[in-house]
């Protein structure tokens, strides 16, 4: 009879470990697809960026600025998550999230019709508010709720869900951007003069008048983020947050969080590291398009778009990769076969690179695939050392936010006098990152090892 009972209550709950799974794989699907919304909105500046200098009539590198602003905007978020992640419970948590991506939606809808750069920075920055608070808030959900070695490949994922929006920006501008470049040329577009005169030379009063095509780009986007909120607010009224995590038993695994005093340093080391890997990914992506179309390469919108989508490419191959190989390989080889790659593709394109387009295309995607899984590496590598998940998981956001708001503001100061000058950015921020991860992994068996 004991047997019977014991086989009763096995059979209950292997169904309803099934059924526990699909809504595992359902939350996880929708908010990958929220994930790639966030990386629609923070890739589609780059190929749009001389629209958005038009459109406010502005400069290329007084465009950088707002896009500063947003990366700044991106850490106000990941803070905001940090100190509400404990007293929230996590139906709040997942309604927190279900209205962050409609919130999305609706700023990238509006963004091309603003005229001032003024206000196009407080959209930017609401949004990177937006941005950074989900991006934590998915991955923080992961990290607190399933074992370090589960997570590994869902913060893979989330990372691979911002990379195909970001591979899809480029593909939805284009059409739009070829429709747009057959009343322009490139001297227009790559605005490298003080002010728009090419522009304020060539643009009468009816093309003022005219719909720009380029704002389907942005409106195509805003729509498809509304949609994927809808569906999250259909979850969020399933109460998905309690079918998700039910079983608490893996929680037990999670690792300790050391006391600050321990790990304060590191810290430092860890944010240098985030700074290095979002400086290369987010200056390479952001003007990718641009250094193409404006460099010695010279370009045309097509092949240029197709560049940007090879770099995307690369970065979802490495990403799916990275998906897969985080289940057998630690994060330690993982991010040395990252750093190798994309500081090799860095010096190799730095070199060769503007003489030789064939160069230019392999290695960015070599560039593409190697830096895909570099920041995720680093979040699990950290959450070995320290538990992440919580109040200290804002730590990312600092050198997340360091790493896209000055570079990108300093290439874009440096674009002005050298379109090319992307490269060599990106291969200074590689080769550094080698040596700041070379210190951490010092600090660790050294210190808090010992």
């Amino acid at each position: 009879m004991h047997e019977k009972i014991t086989l009763l209550d096995n059979d209950h709950r292997e169904r309803r470990d099934q059924k526990n799974l699909v809504w595992v794989v359902l939350f996880v699907t929708v908010s990958s697809l929220a994930m790639s919304c966030g990386g629609l909105f923070m890739s589609i500046t780059g190929p749009t960026l001389q629209f958005l200098a038009v459109n406010t009539d502005s400069r290329i590198d007084q465009v950088s600025v707002v896009l500063a602003v947003r990366s700044v905007g991106a850490f106000v978020g990941a803070v905001i998550f940090s100190a509400l992640s404990s007293s929230m419970n996590r139906s709040h948590h997942v309604w927190s999230l279900t209205f962050t991506s409609l919130a999305l939606g609706a700023l990238l809808t509006v963004t091309p019709f603003l005229h001032s750069r003024a206000l196009l920075g407080v959209v930017e920055a609401v949004g990177g508010i937006i941005y950074g608070y989900f991006l934590c808030g998915i991955q923080g959900l992961y990290m607190k709720h399933w074992s370090e070695a589960t997570s590994r490949p869902f913060v893979q994922i989330t990372n691979v869900s911002f990379t195909v929006g970001a591979f899809l920006a480029p593909i939805i501008a284009k059409p739009f951007l070829e429709m747009e470049s057959r009343h322009h040329t490139n001297a227009r577009t790559c605005l490298t003069d003080s002010r728009n005169s090419v522009y304020d030379t060539n643009h009468t009063a009816a093309e003022a008048d005219t719909f720009d095509p380029v704002i389907w780009s942005f409106v195509t986007i805003g729509a498809y983020a509304t949609l994927v909120a809808v569906i999250f607010i259909v979850l969020g009224l399933c109460n998905i947050g309690k079918k998700i995590f039910q079983d608490q038993r893996i929680e037990i695994e999670a690792t300790q969080m050391r006391p600050l005093k321990e790990v304060w340093a590191l810290f430092i080391l860890i944010v240098m590291y985030m700074f290095c890997s979002v400086a290369s990914r987010g200056v390479f992506q952001t003007y990718i398009y641009s250094t193409a179309v404006c460099s010695a390469l010279k370009m045309n919108v097509r092949k240029a778009s197709y560049l940007n989508s090879l770099y995307w490419g690369g970065n979802i191959v490495g990403g799916v990769s990275g998906v897969l190989m985080s289940r057998y390989f630690k994060p330690h080889l993982m991010i040395l076969l990252d750093l190798a790659g994309i500081s090799a593709s860095a010096i190799i394109m730095s070199i060769w690179g503007e003489e030789n387009e064939v160069v230019m295309w392999i290695f960015t995607f070599v560039h593409g695939f190697s830096v895909a899984t570099l920041r995720p590496s680093g979040m699990s590598w950290s959450n070995q050392v320290t538990n992440m998940s919580g109040k200290y998981i804002f730590i990312f956001m600092i050198g997340t936010t360091a790493g896209s708001s000055v570079m990108t503001q300093v290439t874009g100061a440096l674009f002005q006098k050298n379109a090319f000058s992307m490269v060599h950015v990106v291969t200074g921020t590689s080769v550094s990152n080698v040596s700041v991860f070379t210190l951490m992994v010092a600090y660790n068996r050294c210190v808090l090892e010992k």
